[in-house]
């Protein structure tokens, strides 16, 4: 029984008694290098990614991963100019409303996003740098 690896042929052997002893440590493989009338037809050719098509899959891979910490980004950045807009106005007025503001419900949700999100910024960074660190220690 022959199978197609590689533009190589491969030999399999089913019994056990048809094996010489180095080919039964050799997990029942043998290469047979010399291969006549090999025909190697167009869909048995693999041709390799391009350059392009590589960047582009890995930036899509990137993008659907990191969509959830772009979300957080934009609700740390925008509660955190509507809570000084909403809840700590830049005046006297601001200033004697600020603690009866601060225990609304709006402002309390506003703190709960910006605290909420920087957490996930945090661990976001924590995330990436772990796996720079693994890449470079698995380049090593």
């Amino acid at each position: 029984m022959y199978r197609r690896r590689t533009s190589k042929l491969l030999k399999i052997s089913t019994n056990e008694e048809d094996l010489e002893p180095e080919e039964k440590m050799n997990n029942n493989i043998d290469t047979t290098e010399n291969v006549e009338n090999v025909v190697l037809e167009e869909h048995d050719v693999v041709k390799p990614p391009s350059i392009c098509s590589r960047i582009i899959c890995k930036m899509t891979y990137l993008l659907s991963i990191s969509k959830v910490y772009l979300v957080w980004i934009l609700i740390h950045y925008g509660m955190s100019h509507c809570y000084v807009k909403f809840c700590t106005p830049p005046s006297v007025y601001g200033l004697i409303i600020s603690p009866l503001l601060s225990s609304a419900p709006h402002c309390k949700a506003m703190r709960w996003a910006i605290y909420t999100g920087a957490n996930t910024i945090e661990s976001m960074w924590v995330i990436i740098g772990t796996w720079i660190c693994a890449k470079m220690v698995n380049a090593l």
